[in-house]
């Protein structure tokens, strides 16, 4: 059998058989140059780290006077400021030292990297049992605490067991608290401590109104304006407690114990 071209030539006829159109590139120019670039980048990123320059030689530590800290940066001199090295001791950094909020560092070319530390500021005492914790404004636990100092202590006798590094409350559920503290104080009642349950938001406050222990309790899911009204109202009708204990918790109400 005979075998037929594909496009067999025709004698004596003006036919002549459509060109066919070369295969088409996968990639346009703009993209080809695109994968070039980044191929280069990816070279000299690989490449510029094993090289003799661009070596750290000045170290700055700014927001800390932790010698330790100041120590663990400058590990990373004579390293290449482009090193990898310098990421993952940033991550370390934040991970370890639970009292700094935020940690950052610049490189400056050619051999410079400078760092940044902020660190937490505690608002709170959260005590669980007999161990007590630094707590940030965004209930944040970053130290244990033994000293002494002008904090309010929130005793929580709810919870079991609390650790360095959790989230004890929301940062609004910590400004009510307080909120709540500094309205007490305006009204010249001393303020002991703070007392806590199931529910963070049922606060019972240790106080010391006319030289007496008073606990006074409290509901942050209602308006504390009108709870405060009320104490004020009471206490304005009596010249002497007998109560230790004053729930305010219901509005129209005030228990007394």
């Amino acid at each position: 059998m005979a075998r037929v071209r594909p496009n067999p030539k025709l004698f004596g006829s003006s036919y002549k058989p459509p060109k066919q159109a070369p295969p088409k590139s996968k990639l346009s120019k703009p993209q080809k140059r695109i994968l070039v670039l980044l191929l280069v980048l990816g070279l000299i990123f690989i490449i510029v780290p094993r090289l003799g320059v661009f070596r750290i030689d000045l170290v700055e530590v700014v927001g800390s006077e932790d010698q330790r800290l100041v120590e663990q940066v400058k590990t990373l001199e004579g390293h290449s400021i482009f090193s990898g090295k310098v990421s993952a001791l940033v991550h370390q950094i934040r991970l370890s030292h639970r009292e700094i909020s935020s940690f950052n560092c610049s490189r400056g070319l050619p051999n410079s990297l400078k760092c940044r530390a902020l660190y937490r500021s505690p608002v709170l005492i959260w005590q669980v049992g007999p161990s007590r914790y630094l707590v940030d404004e965004a209930g944040f636990v970053f130290a244990s605490f033994n000293g002494e100092n002008d904090l309010i202590t929130i005793e929580d006798v709810f919870t079991q067991s609390l650790s360095v590094g959790q989230t004890v409350a929301s940062r609004e559920l910590i400004g009510q608290y307080l909120n709540l503290v500094s309205a007490l104080r305006e009204r010249s009642i001393t303020v002991n401590a703070l007392s806590i349950g199931e529910s963070l938001y049922q606060v019972s406050v240790k106080s010391t109104l006319a030289g007496k222990e008073v606990t006074l309790t409290f509901s942050l899911t209602e308006p504390l304006s009108w709870q405060l009204s009320s104490l004020e109202a009471l206490l304005a009708s009596q010249s002497e407690l007998p109560w230790t204990q004053i729930d305010l918790r219901v509005a129209g109400y005030i228990y007394l114990k």
